[in-house]
């Protein structure tokens, strides 16, 4: 996994619309996938699930940048993606912040697999 994508939102649903969205994009099929990840310290419950996408090559850092941008602007409530690079940084985006979205994405997946 080169990228790990978090969906913090009050509805479950939104992970699931994102994972659907993502497999959509031709340069990410068979790029993208549902991953469990451990319970933090202080949930409950069931495991939650990431996005786990393999970057690879040729553009494909361009073409998750502007559809996570995109899918972020098309959002109607209030919701945040924790995007972890390979490199262990992580950028937050909200859907308020629509606009810087596609900028920031580009620079943390830029660093994950170098200039691209």
């Amino acid at each position: 996994m080169d990228v790990a994508i978090v969906v913090d939102s009050e509805d479950p649903q939104d992970l699931t619309d994102l994972f659907v969205w993502l497999r959509r994009e031709d340069e990410l099929r068979g790029k993208v996938r549902l991953q469990s990840r451990p319970l933090g310290p202080e949930e409950m419950g069931t495991l939650p699930e990431l996005i786990a996408i393999a970057i690879g090559g040729g553009g494909v850092v361009s073409v998750l940048a502007s559809s996570l941008s995109t899918w972020l602007a098309h959002r109607k409530s209030d919701i945040t993606l924790k995007v972890t690079g390979r490199d262990g940084r992580i950028v937050e985006l909200t859907a308020q912040r629509v606009a810087e979205a596609d900028e920031l994405l580009r620079q943390v997946l830029r660093e994950t697999r170098g200039v691209e």
